[in-house]
């Protein structure tokens, strides 16, 4: 039996995230994923500015596609908002090579991985893997993205978002590629959003149903590639559910400190998943490291979610049902405020405010309650 400080359940940037800084505090951590590496992952591939921030020093290397400028769109009205930024605040990649560079510096720091490690169980303590591998810890953080083991076990407290996605090679339309700019598409479809996150030699172009509606999303996105030229026989479609929280689930069970897509933290209104990803993992490692047992761990962590994750999400909920399920309530706030509304959202993802800070903002409330009970 292997002994480590602490044990990591995947290698997302939420896992990576947690074991960088627990090595670089000198802890003992192994990670495990039952991939290896690179691998590829279904990602629309942006990287807000907030994620900078949380990052610290861990990504100030990375070679990203840099956005200042995006296009905003309801369906409905018909408006278009463009928000342009003198700093980027959208950092565009390809998953596969963003989550092999935060292993990279994870090994870098002195972390263990074990690759192709299934987990068939585990208890406090101790993980079992499915080729009979006993690891023991003193700590275990859960980071098994959306289709681990939490995820099935915490299903009712969680929404999963159906979404399809295409990646489109500048190579493969060379004369209509570069039309593309960065844009989220709202009212497409009904209940959700459409996107085209534009790469340096690719772009990420998908749908998403937050709503949940009675949708065909193939159908959707064939329709939306249409709009722009870009459909034919060779582009591959990709299918896949980002967890969101209906509500709060404890985010310490059996032991271990759920983080990332296992704690269904995603934005509910963008759907971005990388930056409250590195956010609990960044939270997990220092929860471990003010603590002597993974109950008082446990302790530390539940209440810094509580604080900084799910007091925002409370309020990111709301937004985010006006926006999917009230197409009216949307259409009159883009019609009247749009423009605030995208800078707002602009700078959310710049980190420059919060969705907290703007509701305690009670000249926000006035004239949308004067709408709603006149």
């Amino acid at each position: 039996m292997k002994k480590f400080d602490v044990a990591i359940i995947g290698a997302g940037p939420a896992g990576t995230t947690a074991a960088y800084y627990l090595a670089k505090a000198g802890r003992n951590v192994l990670l495990v994923d039952k991939a290896s590496f690179p691998r590829e992952k279904v990602c629309g591939g942006g990287v807000t500015a907030r994620a900078f921030n949380i990052a610290g020093d861990l990504l100030k290397d990375f070679p990203f596609n840099l956005v200042s400028k995006v296009y905003f769109n309801e369906k409905r009205t018909g408006i278009e908002i463009v928000i342009e930024k003198e700093e980027p605040f959208i950092f565009m990649t390809e998953r596969e090579e963003f989550d092999n560079y935060l292993l990279k510096k994870a090994i870098n720091s002195g972390v263990v991985f074990y690759s192709n490690f299934e987990v068939a169980d585990f208890k406090k303590g101790k993980i079992f893997s499915k080729e009979n591998t006993t690891i023991q810890a003193d700590f275990i953080i859960a980071a098994d993205g959306a289709n681990g083991y939490f995820i099935k076990k915490n299903k009712k407290y969680l929404k999963l978002v159906p979404a399809l996605e295409v990646k489109i090679d500048k190579e493969m339309f060379p004369n209509h590629f570069g039309e593309l700019q960065t844009r989220f598409d709202f009212g497409i479809p009904d209940g959700g959003y459409a996107w085209i996150f534009v790469k340096k030699n690719s772009a990420s172009v998908g749908v998403a149903n937050v709503a949940n509606k009675k949708v065909n999303l193939n159908d959707v996105l064939r329709e939306y590639l249409k709009s722009f030229w870009f459909l034919n026989d060779k582009l591959k479609f990709n299918g896949y559910f980002v967890p969101l929280l209906k509500s709060n689930l404890s985010s310490c069970q059996e032991w271990a400190l759920l983080t990332g897509d296992a704690l269904g933290v995603a934005d509910p209104i963008t759907l971005e998943g990388i930056a409250p990803a590195m956010l609990t993992g960044k939270l997990a490692a220092k929860a471990i490291l003010s603590a002597s047992s993974s109950e008082q761990a446990c302790k530390i962590y539940s209440q810094k979610v509580k604080n900084e994750i799910y007091k925002e999400l409370k309020y990111a909920k709301i937004v985010s049902k006006i926006i999917y399920e009230h197409p009216h309530l949307r259409k009159f706030l883009m019609k009247n405020y749009g423009s605030r509304l995208a800078e707002k959202m602009a700078q959310v993802i710049l980190h420059e405010t919060k969705y907290s800070d703007e509701f305690r903002n009670k000249n926000n409330y006035w004239k949308l309650i004067k709408y709603l009970f006149d």
